[in-house]
């Protein structure tokens, strides 16, 4: 198997960039859902693959699930604070076609890199 494709969300990374939506629009959250769902078939994930979520409690961690779910992918999260060799066995283990990450989160005290 090759190795697992990367796609990352934030300010750094200009890959998969999260659009600007409206905090009341479900409307908004299904459509982006769609479009990541979209982006993640465009990367080989079908039905039965596996992806590894690896995001602070951010609302783009729960649309990366939901997007694995309407593709029937497996997801598995990884929330910060795991070493850096815990985080490589839990990579090696998992065998991800797929890893979702973030570069940062934005909390109320402002962004935890």
């Amino acid at each position: 198997m090759s190795p697992p494709a990367a796609a990352s969300a934030g300010p750094s990374s200009g890959t998969v960039r999260s659009p600007r939506r409206s905090r009341n629009s479900p409307t908004a959250d299904c459509a982006t859902v769609a479009r990541l769902a979209g982006g993640l078939e465009g990367l080989g994930v079908a039905k039965g693959d596996r992806v590894l979520i690896y995001m602070p409690m951010v609302p783009e961690a729960a649309i990366a699930m939901l997007a694995c779910a309407r593709l029937g992918a497996v997801h598995s999260v990884v929330f910060g604070g795991f070493a850096a060799h815990e985080l490589a066995t839990r990579i090696d283990d998992a065998k991800p076609r797929v890893i979702l990450s973030a570069s940062c989160g934005l909390e109320a005290a402002g962004i935890i890199p």
